[in-house]
């Protein structure tokens, strides 16, 4: 049997998840191109975010961050104004010695806020003094071997010395301080996300910089950078990765913990993280800011000219998620027995394990191991003691995963959750999450025989990538449908491009054509025989025409409501051969 929202009535919980100078007369050995344009753009706009529902506390959240020990080396921006005062070269020079004649290891554009004190100086004979400095965030360095180089704990860093007249203190490592934007400013404002002047940008953006601190009392501050690269993305300090003077779309999620950031496809690896948040890859291919809590309410100002994204958000009390090593819980939905969704757990979260797989299990009260359901990795659904969940990604970012798994007998269960190090540390981190089922589930899915999850799994790779249409058992002519109305009747060799399963239908189900057969397969997925629930409502009357063909579903798991439900349905003959593909939406 299939599964539905409204019968499972699961009980969402959201946990814890987790630079040289421009000497003070010009020359020309400090001659260079500019970065970006220097005239001003309009003012910004500020956008803020609706309040989202509140959720089960779980730990709390402190107001203020506690004291170090010591007090922290202070981080710098370039001084925009007194570099750009020097027309004959807008940038800022690292040199390898506090001395103006020194070799150049780096030229900051005039937006760079990467720069933090090393704490050595001196003053030259002049009176100008020098400051030992590191750059945080990728630059172009003019020469890798006069450059003394490092890492740091978020990434690889350059080194060399700044005349400190060209450079100006920020706060916290914040390249935008309360100063220019005041914490949380527009709290209380509901205007919709995507407001005006946010505009879509090439594909060939990346995250360039990532830093976040509490700035007031209830108010944490995330601050982007963003920079562009078309050969080495993962490099650094590549000689094409600079600041751009633009910032992507954005768009929250439903509990606005999660940004989603345009076209953007590369994060540099020095900006992957910080304390408050992640930048993930989503199902779709595309970067996402995600935030290490659940938000109560948030506000969005753009800082185009100097190619920054600030985002204020005020976390829920006990909303930060909960996070073990390389694994992040955003979402847990639980089997409860009032709810009547049986033993059905569902979690969702960000991971960087090895390889991109996360190993499932679930053992009983003794420790022994569970025979289980098990959705949402690359294997399909399948019954078995231990499981593979794959992330959307582990070398460059975070990866987004959702593993739903079903226990049909009432007990005492941990799910256990382990990764193989994909961490700085490289060591082996589990998760337990520990949960009751009550209740005899009376909902498990059927599964697919070996040869249709094949089959499924098959269409599903197709789905996603557009290759391997060879491998697809399609018949002479297959039934492209709706609901379950038949659309058109295409010949086997029409369908190996992607867009021939794009029915041209101007509406269905409430819905705005066209409609993307392929759709629900993207993302994870749970693959199950026979009827299925049309979501929250009895399944579909099938048509006369598909009678007597084996039926095969496709369908998301991990989503909140029958608005984001499809359901891809694969009809096979006994040749085992696909015959008929119909779409299921639910209406709004």
């Amino acid at each position: 049997m299939s599964r539905s929202l409204a019968r499972r009535g699961l009980l969402a919980v959201l946990l814890v998840v987790l630079v040289g100078c421009t000497d003070s007369s010009p020359s020309d050995d400090d001659a260079a191109e500019p970065a970006s344009p220097t005239t001003p753009l309009p003012a910004s706009p500020t956008v803020s975010g609706p309040t989202s529902s509140v959720l089960p506390d779980t730990a709390p959240l402190p107001d203020t961050a506690p004291l170090p020990d010591t007090a922290p080396l202070p981080d710098f921006r370039v001084d925009l104004d007194a570099v750009l005062a020097d027309s004959s070269d807008p940038f800022l020079n690292v040199r390898v010695d506090p001395d103006p004649s020194a070799p150049i290891v780096a030229k900051l554009p005039p937006i760079y806020a990467g720069i933090q004190s090393l704490g050595p100086s001196e003053v030259r004979g002049d009176g100008q003094r020098w400051i030992s400095v590191a750059l945080l965030d990728p630059v172009p360095l003019i020469d890798r071997e006069t450059a003394e180089t490092g890492h740091a704990p978020d990434g690889p860093i350059a080194k060399g010395w700044l005349n400190d007249r060209f450079i100006e203190p920020i706060s916290q490592g914040l390249a935008v301080g309360l100063d220019e934007v005041p914490a949380c400013a527009a709290d209380g404002d509901r205007a919709p996300a995507g407001g005006p002047g946010l505009q879509p940008l090439p594909t060939d953006l990346v995250v360039h910089s990532h830093r976040s601190a509490l700035v007031a009392p209830g108010c944490i501050r995330t601050v982007l950078g963003f920079g562009r690269s078309r050969q080495a993305p993962f490099e650094p300090f590549a000689n094409d990765l600079t600041p751009v003077a633009e910032v992507p779309t954005y768009s929250p999620d439903a509990f606005r913990s999660t940004f989603g950031l345009g076209d953007t496809n590369e994060v540099w690896p020095g900006a992957t993280e910080t304390a408050d948040g992640y930048v993930a890859r989503q199902y779709s291919g595309a970067l996402a800011l995600v935030l290490g809590f659940r938000v109560e309410s948030w506000t969005v100002t753009r800082l185009p000219e100097r190619g920054l994204l600030v985002i204020d958000s005020r976390p829920e009390p006990g909303g930060r998620f909960r996070v073990d090593g390389d694994i992040v819980l955003t979402s847990v939905v639980g089997a409860d027995a009032d709810s009547g969704a049986g033993g059905t757990v569902m979690v969702a979260g960000l991971a960087r394990p090895f390889e991109a797989v996360i190993n499932a299990r679930i053992v009983d009260a003794d420790g022994e191991p569970v025979q289980a359901i098990w959705s949402g990795g690359f294997a399909g659904t399948v019954k078995a003691a231990m499981y593979g969940v794959d992330a959307t990604d582990w070398a460059t970012a975070w990866g987004r995963f959702t593993l739903e798994a079903v226990v049909d007998a009432p007990g005492d269960y941990t799910l256990v959750l382990t990764d193989d190090g994909a961490g700085a540390d490289e060591s082996t981190h589990e998760l337990e999450l520990a949960f009751t089922v009550d209740v005899e589930g009376d909902d498990v899915p059927t599964l697919a025989s070996p040869g249709h999850l094949a089959t499924a799994l098959a269409v599903r790779a197709f789905g996603i990538s557009g290759e391997g249409f060879a491998l697809l058992p399609l018949a002479d002519e297959v039934d492209l449908g709706l609901g379950r109305e038949v659309i058109a009747v295409a010949p086997r060799d029409d369908l190996g491009p992607l867009d021939a399963w794009v029915l041209g239908v101007e509406d269905f189900a409430g819905y705005v054509g066209p409609f993307d057969l392929l759709a629900a397969t993207r993302g994870p997925v749970r693959i199950t025989a026979g009827e299925i629930d049309h979501c929250a409502g009895p399944p579909l009357r099938l048509p006369s025409r598909l009678a007597g063909f084996r039926q095969v579903n496709i369908e998301p798991i991990g989503i909140d409501s029958c608005l984001q439900w499809s359901a891809l349905s694969l009809f096979i003959d006994a040749q085992d051969r696909i015959v008929a593909a119909y779409l299921d939406r639910w209406e709004p």
